[in-house]
């Protein structure tokens, strides 16, 4: 049975399912980024804490990820338009596959920078995973 650890292969999944961002990026890359072509995402665990039931049956419950998102482009209207159509896909968001649910997905957080010649949007998650 798959646990939280496998956030990366749910939120791969959403992201792909989603037309707009399919259709805005080169590449989609889970933690390393490899000989990236603008525009692309990059994507990583920041924090994952583990969530116990109450009952003291020592079974998980969901547990929650905080991932970092990361939207690249050459130009900056461009990696905003990217970061929106992410926003628009996962805020909110409940997602299944295989034995893996998101039950539930928040954007938090938002940052910009430049960097690797390209801008950068990260964006922030919390995701609740069981």
């Amino acid at each position: 049975m798959a646990t939280s650890l496998s956030y990366g292969k749910l939120l791969y999944a959403a992201l792909n399912d989603s037309e707009a961002i399919k259709g805005r990026v080169t590449k989609i890359f889970p933690v390393v980024v490899d000989k990236a072509v603008c525009p692309y995402i990059a994507f990583a665990r920041q924090r994952h804490e583990r969530e116990m039931m109450k009952t003291g049956t020592g079974v998980a419950g969901a547990d929650t990820v905080e991932v970092e998102i990361d939207c690249f482009a050459a130009h900056y209207a461009d990696a905003v338009e990217l970061a929106e159509a992410v926003v628009e896909q996962l805020d909110g968001l409940q997602y299944r596959q295989d034995d893996l649910y998101m039950r539930a997905c928040s954007w938090t957080d938002a940052f910009e920078e430049f960097a690797n010649d390209a801008y950068k949007i990260g964006l922030m998650f919390h995701l609740k995973v069981r």
